[in-house]
């Protein structure tokens, strides 16, 4: 499954002009920007390829590009240009080129292009950029489109509340609506429902159920009996762009249509479906969205959807043939059942039509619009299944465990560890440990007794403990009543190629808790906000990270860095937890373990210039989280970990404890 790194681009009205920020690991910018086509140009385009996309469908067609018709490859060039300037550029090759460097046989890992828009609900806003065909952006360096790879989608972000992901054993449900009324143009139905049925429920993970030429509220009321997750809506759509206002036609008396505006349908689905995740439009206008000021922004029925706490909606900015839906489904529809992210997907129903007529350029047509930050829908659990090995085995006969070929009986008891640096909870767990390693008499209460303690004196002693524990070929259960600094120096000392069987054990304000290591369930979202970078000193190399996971120290360790210390640094790498720190903001090992996996890629994307550097780390967060981070941590080079002291008065009471790897001095 593809996993996916944020390059944001977000356009804004400010006063009488748009202004452009981009975001990636490596920089933010800020710009005015400028749009590439005049207000009556763009309106001439869209409407030129409203007629010649439809139209390229016909058999042997060529790509209109003669004739005064648009040159695609041109436009999409003048659209990437628009935010891609000379100073963005050099960001966003280095993440195409670190996100291939990540890429292992477990995880693939490629590049979303968010295009985000922000600030057009207002009346009096500009809305023409917002109806740009931006599905045609494209690479002048290869001359590809970037919405045509899986590793580069591009998906459209419109500012809206969205609800959390929910977890979700299969299987997943779809309703699929069908709108076919008797005065409207019949759209050849049963072969798009025959190609969603090829797909969908030969996946015993996806359940179909059909609703057919429903009115509004026969469609709220199935939406409330069968809880579906996606919605697939067939039908006819209409844009009125005199109104701004978007609708879909259901079946009203005597089967004739019922134009249902947006807004309408939002209303009605709202709040009967809280599972509902996705949304798919099959019908010609579904992701049109307003073009002059004074017009809601969220008059569009995709937009008006996501405005109504759908996370995901796919939708057509053209009229689509009864081909090109199909095509469309069917790779669609293929990738959901192989498990693809909702991105993924929309890049496969693109390349199915393609496939299926290579002179279509109704490939442009499907837009995908979220309001989820990181485009994680659902999380899927699935029960646990026996196995053809373990169906064989006799009932109550042991499953032996393999660490390095060597069988480990299952109910043998973890080796209890215990690494205490101060006193306070846990006492317990002291007598029942196997093995203590006690590193009180380095430090007076939580303070240590020389810095050079921690080198001379602690990282060996631990070092030594770890590995002879780890050598014993048993699982081990660590409880850690101890400094930050050896939770991170006990994950380094344990680097993540040493595939010791762990659980971590923390006491603290919320009771004992056990982070015990999961089956490796891979997360595909972000769990860091979006921040901007704190620069204080170009012609330094040295780079501070602050970590807030359990409460927010971007302030102080800023304070520390400015004002109470004489380190030149040239910048602050924020990184906070997603949507807020809090004690309890770390769900799971699993989390923890994708959180460090994300923030370690954010932190290997300094410039070379940095990482001749050294990386300061300051870090509010779960013993688990540093014992995932200092498993990663090799990569980084030399680094510097802090302590604070919390019975300082002193405002952002910081000290230098353990510097890595031992070896380098600076």
């Amino acid at each position: 499954m593809m996993e996916y790194r944020n390059f944001s681009v977000e356009i804004r009205p400010e006063s009488e002009r748009l202004k452009v920020s981009t975001t990636s690991h490596y920089d933010v910018h800020h710009d005015d920007f400028d749009l590439p086509l005049r207000p009556d140009e763009i309106e001439k385009l869209l409407t030129e390829l409203a007629r010649i996309v439809p139209e390229s469908q016909k058999a042997q067609a060529k790509p209109p590009n003669g004739n005064g018709a648009p040159d695609i490859e041109a436009i999409g060039r003048k659209l990437l240009r628009s935010f891609m300037t000379s100073a963005v550029t050099p960001a966003f090759y280095r993440c195409l080129g670190n996100i291939e460097g990540m890429e292992n046989r477990v995880r693939q890992i490629g590049l979303r292009l968010r295009m985000g828009f922000v600030g057009f609900e207002d009346s009096g806003a500009p809305k023409e950029v917002i109806s740009l065909p931006w599905e045609l952006l494209l690479d002048p360096f290869n001359g590809r489109f970037l919405s045509l790879s899986v590793f580069t989608p591009v998906v459209r972000f419109l500012k809206a509340p969205c609800p959390a992901p929910i977890t979700v054993e299969p299987p997943i449900k779809v309703l699929v609506v069908k709108s076919e009324p008797e005065d409207l143009p019949r759209l050849h139905y049963d072969d798009e429902r025959r190609s969603i049925v090829d797909e969908l429920q030969a996946n015993s993970d996806l359940e179909v159920d059909y609703l057919d030429n429903p009115d509004v509220r026969t469609l709220r009321r199935c939406l409330r009996e069968k809880r579906p997750h996606v919605l697939h809506y067939s039908g006819h759509g209409k844009f009125d762009a005199h109104s701004g206002e978007g609708s879909l036609a259901l079946v009203g008396p005597e089967r004739k249509h019922v134009p249902v505006s947006g807004k309408i349908i939002a209303e009605q689905i709202h709040d009967c479906s809280r599972d509902l995740r996705l949304v798919l439009l099959n019908t010609c206008y579904g992701s049109a969205l307003p073009r002059q000021r004074g017009q809601d922004a969220y008059s569009g029925v995709a937009s008006a959807l996501i405005k109504a706490e759908i996370p995901a909606v796919v939708a057509m900015q053209f009229p689509i043939t009864s081909k090109g839906a199909i095509a469309f489904s069917r790779g669609f529809y293929s990738g959901l059942a192989n498990g693809d992210a909702v991105d993924t997907a929309l890049v496969e129903g693109r390349l199915e039509m393609r496939a299926a007529n290579s002179s279509s350029l109704e490939w442009i047509t499907p837009v995908l619009f979220m309001s989820s930050e990181h485009g994680r829908l659902m999380k899927i659990v699935r029960a646990d299944k026996p196995t053809k090995e373990e169906e064989r085995r006799m009932p109550g006969e042991q499953v032996p465990v393999m660490r390095g070929g060597t069988p480990i009986s299952p109910t043998s008891d973890p080796l209890r560890l215990c690494i205490r640096s101060f006193d306070g909870h846990g006492v317990a767990q002291d007598r029942e440990a196997d093995h203590v390693l006690d590193l009180r008499r380095f430090f007076d209460g939580r303070r240590i007794r020389r810095r050079d303690l921690w080198k001379t004196e602690i990282y060996p002693l631990l070092l030594r403990f770890l590995r002879e524990s780890a050598n014993q070929g048993r699982r081990l259960h660590l409880h850690l009543p101890a400094h930050s600094t050896i939770a991170f120096a006990a994950g380094y000392c344990l680097e993540a190629k040493s595939g010791v069987d762990m659980t971590i054990v923390q006491g603290g304000q919320i009771g004992t808790r056990d982070w015990r290591q999961g089956p490796g369930d891979e997360a595909n979202e972000s769990f860091w906000k979006d921040e901007d970078n704190t620069h204080i000193d170009a012609d330094a190399s040295d780079v501070a990270v602050a970590i807030s996971l359990t409460h927010p120290i971007g302030q102080d360790v800023e304070y520390f860095l400015q004002q109470r210390s004489d380190l030149k640094i040239s910048r602050i790498l924020p990184a906070t937890l997603s949507p807020a720190p809090s004690s309890t903001g770390v769900r799971d090992w699993d989390h923890s373990l994708a959180l460090a996996q994300q923030l370690e890629a954010k932190i290997r994307s300094r410039s070379i210039q940095e990482r001749l550097g050294v990386l300061h780390v300051f870090a509010a967060a779960p013993k688990v989280f540093l014992f995932h981070l200092g498993q990663l941590a090799r990569s980084f080079g030399p680094l510097q970990l802090y302590e604070h002291d919390f019975d300082s008065s002193v405002p952002a009471a910081y000290e230098p404890s353990l510097r890595l790897p031992l070896k380098q001095t600076k």
